[in-house]
């Protein structure tokens, strides 16, 4: 089955985008992603523990940017995010963004991010760590 055969069969608001997304990123993709991240965003990316990962969650919170404003054809500074009942960011609603729902995740060196229009979705993804890694954790 190609393409065109799934887009006459699924109606277009059943599909659900799903994206992945490599977190470690050279220094000029970080210094382009953090230009699009609000005040809050660079400061929590500031505030990370260990430099990696506050690079990483630049990397998701800039991909994330891109991407929504793609869908809702704006700019992805202009991306305005609220927190839902449940803590969980969510684009300001807008003429254009009532229907988006967006949830994402990130763990280790990979993100994965699923757009929406009309229906909530969830992403979920984790590192398998070696074994043996969680039991040294848990003996701390």
């Amino acid at each position: 089955m190609n393409a065109e055969a799934v887009a006459e069969v699924v109606d277009a608001d059943d599909v659900i985008d799903v994206w992945s997304i490599s977190t470690d990123q050279p220094p000029a993709v970080l210094r382009r992603l953090r230009g699009l991240l609000d005040l809050d965003e660079r400061d929590r990316a500031d505030r990370a523990r260990d430099p990696v990962q506050g690079e990483r969650f630049t990397v998701v919170r800039g991909a994330v940017r891109l991407l929504v404003a793609d869908r809702l054809g704006t700019e992805a500074a202009d991306v305005v995010w609220q927190r839902g009942p449940h803590g969980k960011p969510a684009p300001v609603p807008r003429p254009a963004s009532d229907r988006i729902h967006v949830n994402w995740s990130a763990s280790g060196a990979l993100a994965i991010l699923a757009i929406a229009d009309g229906r909530r979705v969830g992403a979920d993804v984790e590192e398998i760590r070696p074994p043996g890694v969680g039991t040294r954790i848990a003996r701390r």
